[in-house]
């Protein structure tokens, strides 16, 4: 089963010549369905779609249940089709038979392969316009998510209450990530990691469970009302800080975008290594003052959070030498 059948079903969703062979692109589409489009909006919601596809008579007009589920194969297939042309360009020109990889060369007088330049531009917009229909598709999910309850089920929910960042919208309010869905998800593992590593200890773990409880009821006592800025943003730059080193992030004057995968064109728009050890240093920075303010904060208030940890002392400076208390003006080495 797949989402689009033809070559003329392609088309409709990008630029293609129409003499180009769907027997060429076939095996292009389920593969961009299996890497990008299940993993977003789930195996049962893409199962769902394609039957209804492989229908005999099938219309994109008609031929679905409902109006949502008709949006949401519009924006599928926008993202689908840029997907295709993403992993197929590599391979449409450069065939294998008997004697290795081949190239196709032209005639005089018809088209010729492109420039490198060319081909590399054309392939790397493929692949941003594809994540741009793909953050159109998870915004369309979330605005209607009661239409589509498999996806409400799964693991590709795009939404965590189970967290304390518990979606897009709340990370791109702390962090520069402009609410992109694609780069919350991404971010799921880290800042789950974050709160084990960091947040967990530095709440003690009644407060944290106590904190976790009130959110998944969706109502915060007011003193954790107050203490959750500090724990929210602490969360976010320490697990960005566990990120950065790992995901592919785009960083650019708009702040930190996804992309959705890294191989030798993407890896160009990924910055230099000086703009990703800056990008670093400064969320470890950021990490660690939102980390002491949660502490500070806690030391502070510690009368209204009895679960905390108790007389939190704020640790000395790496460099600094601890005074000997037996030889007044002396230093232990």
């Amino acid at each position: 089963m797949s989402l689009l059948r033809s070559t003329a079903d392609l088309k409709k969703y990008v630029d293609i010549h129409k003499a180009t062979s769907w027997e060429s692109l076939r095996l292009y589409v389920v593969q961009a369905e299996a890497t990008y489009i299940i993993p977003v909006i789930s195996q049962a919601c893409f199962e769902q779609m394609a039957g209804v596809v492989a229908l005999p008579d099938f219309d994109p007009e008609t031929s679905f249940p409902t109006v949502v589920m008709k949006g949401l194969y519009t924006r599928v297939c926008f993202a689908l089709a840029n997907y295709t042309l993403y992993e197929a360009l590599p391979f449409l020109n450069t065939p294998v038979g008997d004697q290795g990889v081949m190239q196709q060369s032209s005639k005089e007088g018809t088209a010729a392969p492109a420039a490198q330049w060319r081909f590399d531009n054309r392939r790397n917009s493929h692949l941003e316009v594809g994540d741009r229909h793909i953050e159109m598709v998870l915004e369309f999910l979330e605005n209607n998510d009661d239409a589509f309850p498999d996806w409400k089920a799964s693991s590709s929910y795009s939404i965590t209450k189970d967290l304390i960042i518990s979606s897009s919208a709340a990370l791109g309010g702390i962090l520069n990530t402009q609410g992109a869905r694609r780069a919350y998800l991404a971010m799921r593992p880290f800042l789950r990691l974050a709160e084990k590593k960091f947040i967990v200890p530095a709440l003690g773990e009644p407060l944290f469970l106590a904190v976790k409880a009130e959110l998944l009821a969706g109502v915060l006592s007011p003193p954790n009302q107050r203490l959750f800025p500090y724990v929210a943003e602490a969360a976010a730059w320490t697990a960005l800080v566990e990120a950065l080193p790992i995901l592919p992030f785009r960083i650019t004057g708009d702040g930190l975008l996804m992309l959705s995968k890294s191989d030798g064109i993407a890896s160009t728009s990924h910055g230099s290594d000086n703009q990703r050890s800056l990008a670093f240093n400064s969320a470890k920075g950021n990490a660690d003052s939102f980390l002491a303010a949660l502490k500070s904060f806690l030391v502070k208030n510690k009368n209204d959070y009895p679960q905390s940890l108790p007389n939190e002392v704020v640790p000395q400076p790496e460099y600094e030498l601890k005074r000997n208390k037996k030889c007044s003006g002396h230093f232990r080495v």
